[in-house]
């Protein structure tokens, strides 16, 4: 019965410690590329890696001194992906960060549909925020749902 107890907290613990170095490491993947347009007048941010609670500190690290940056801010999330709600506070953060240097307009764009859905949830976070534009897409009667099979012969 010990061997059983004994293993079974070895297991437990072997999970704790395996959640706690992927959180370590897919924190520290998180990169930020930046570019100045050719007339000087806007920033293009490239973030790149996961959005969550163990890579909000590194993320608000990576931001130069925003301060000498044009009054224009667009913040690509192209390779990016939000996952939880303190991501969500972390680009709030972000946008008051570049408010508050005087920045004229902040935009977040290329979101993926999952950071879409998530933003879509907490609405009253973004209520003062365009962060992205709605548009109504129509579905095309004459496609079909990619996860729905017709007439499959075998």
């Amino acid at each position: 019965m010990t061997l059983v107890y004994d293993l079974a907290i070895g297991v437990a613990c072997g999970v704790v410690v395996s959640c706690f170095v992927y959180a370590w490491n897919a924190g520290t993947r998180l990169t930020l590329d930046r570019a100045v347009s050719l007339d000087g007048e806007t920033v293009v941010y490239t973030v790149n890696g996961p959005v969550f609670f163990g890579s909000i500190k590194p993320l608000m690290d990576l931001f130069p001194d925003i301060s000498k940056d044009p009054k224009k801010v667009i913040i690509l999330f192209e390779n990016a992906e939000i996952y939880d709600w303190s991501g969500m506070v972390a680009l709030k953060k972000i946008h008051e960060k570049f408010d508050n240097a005087g920045a004229e307009s902040v935009k977040f764009e290329k979101l993926s549909v999952a950071s879409h859905t998530m933003i879509k949830k907490g609405d009253d976070l973004w209520e003062e925020l365009n962060v992205f534009e709605h548009t109504k897409i129509e579905e095309d009667p004459s496609v079909p749902n990619h996860l729905h099979v017709e007439n499959q012969n075998l």
